[in-house]
């Protein structure tokens, strides 16, 4: 892989880092800040995706919040499948939440930032086999 395509995926993971640093503050909080952290957990694990496609070759990876669509782009470059299930949970806390649409409570976010943990550290591995680590 180049330099500048690690760079990049590099970037995104950073992004991600950040994301998950925030989605724990807001859960620490008191009282918790619910939306926001499951606002933010979803935001890593995008972030991660992307990194994981730039890193397999996808110059620019799909401008969509939709974590199932992410992965469905992923399973066609990688071969690697993963869950719809908690894509599709964490896909809605992309926009809803921020406008008041959807009500999220303590569990709901503390759910989404272990989903996303958990996608962070497939993702992690992968981009270490891709020589992103």
């Amino acid at each position: 892989m180049d330099a500048p395509r690690r760079e990049s995926a590099r970037r995104f993971a950073a992004a991600g880092d950040e994301d998950l640093r925030v989605a724990r503050l807001c859960l620490a909080a008191d009282p918790p800040a619910g939306a926001s952290a499951a606002f933010h957990a979803q935001q890593a694990a995008e972030k991660y995706l992307k990194a994981w496609l730039v890193a397999l070759g996808v110059d620019e990876p799909p401008l969509t919040h939709s974590l199932v669509q992410l992965g469905e782009v992923l399973a066609k470059r990688s071969g690697e499948r993963l869950a719809d299930q908690p894509l599709a949970f964490l896909s809605g806390f992309a926009v809803a939440p921020r406008y008041g649409l959807r009500q999220v409570t303590v569990d709901d976010a503390r759910q989404a930032l272990g989903e996303a943990e958990a996608l962070v550290a497939v993702a992690v591995a992968a981009l270490s086999a891709l020589g992103c680590g």
